[in-house]
């Protein structure tokens, strides 16, 4: 008898902390929608973040930006010291023009429903716990880009840390395509890989054809039929750019797979995947990639090679 008033008692418990969060919750998206005003200004940019808005729904944020703003976050043991300032004119100009024509212009909305968060911010000496941020994409409702930093101000956020010395590689803006590059594939690599885990881009069916994902693998003959190129395995690794050969004998994933064939046809030239995966060394891989790059343009419209490319630099 005691068990079951336990039960019941604690069944009513569970059944009030879930309404209480799921008010909680209501109120929290009701504060969100007015957070910030918006549209922020009425420049050309502003026209431009209108426009990514409508088309992505998500709002790209350069003003109002709190320290309480950046420290919103699921994890209760996020840092809660963070700062930025806010962009001069010149300076937003150029951060909504890198995304508008670095990023945007090589995805399509069907690709990113639920990957952005509901807003983009956009700042000047990002800093969180004495470090410099250029990106944050773990915020409970924002990501976060940041390009732009001074020197007095880094220095006196760092100082006595490694960061101090490291100013070198904060104190440039991209000029060039390599550099460019680096930034657009880091973080498209992230765009698409996250569209990819929730089923925005799917697996054609043939893709899958041919492929076996439960023999082990032959790590150290290349003549071998098992060996991970042989069966159109490209990496194990994580992380844009990385393209370690696999050591080990258990074959990955079909999903992370998959999404190594996107990475590698954005990554590398065609030349360039010529010389690491010849076509006649590897015909199982490349037919593959054909598949995977074919797929992705005339159902999404997005153009690995055209990523690779980028945009003409000013």
């Amino acid at each position: 008898m005691k068990w079951k008033n336990y039960l019941y008692s604690l069944s009513i418990c569970l059944l009030f902390v879930s309404c209480y969060n799921e008010d909680a919750l209501k109120t929290s998206d009701e504060e969100n929608i007015d957070r910030f005003e918006f549209p922020q200004g009425n420049n050309t940019w502003d026209e431009d973040i209108q426009e990514i808005l409508d088309q992505y729904g998500v709002m790209l944020v350069y003003k109002g930006v709190t320290s309480a703003d950046l420290s919103r976050s699921w994890m209760s043991y996020a840092s809660t010291n963070n700062s930025a300032e806010e962009l001069k004119d010149e300076e937003v100009k150029f951060l909504v023009n890198y995304l508008k024509n670095h990023i945007f212009a090589y995805l399509s909305p069907k690709v990113t429903t639920k990957v952005f968060k509901p807003y983009w911010f956009l700042l000047k000496n990002y800093f969180s716990n004495g470090r410099p941020l250029k990106s944050n994409y773990n915020g409970m409702d924002f990501w976060a880009s940041c390009m732009h930093f001074t020197e007095e101000v880094y220095m006196e956020k760092t100082a006595g840390s490694y960061y101090a010395s490291q100013w070198d590689k904060y104190k440039n803006l991209p000029s060039t395509k390599a550099e460019y590059f680096s930034l657009r594939g880091g973080l498209l690599y992230t765009i698409l890989q996250n569209a990819v885990n929730l089923g925005n881009i799917t697996i054609p069916e043939e893709y899958d054809d041919g492929f076996d994902y439960s023999t082990e693998f032959v790590t150290n003959d290349p003549g071998n039929a098992n060996y991970p190129y042989n069966r159109g395995f490209i990496t194990a690794s994580d992380g844009f750019g990385y393209f370690y050969k696999i050591t080990s004998r258990k074959p990955v994933t079909r999903l992370k797979n998959f999404f190594q064939y996107i990475h590698l046809g954005f990554y590398y030239s065609d030349e360039e995947i010529e010389v690491q995966f010849p076509r006649e060394t590897y015909p199982f891989l490349r037919e593959k990639l054909d598949i995977v790059k074919n797929h992705l343009k005339t159902t999404y419209g997005i153009d690995l090679q055209a990523i690779h490319n980028g945009p003409e630099i000013d």
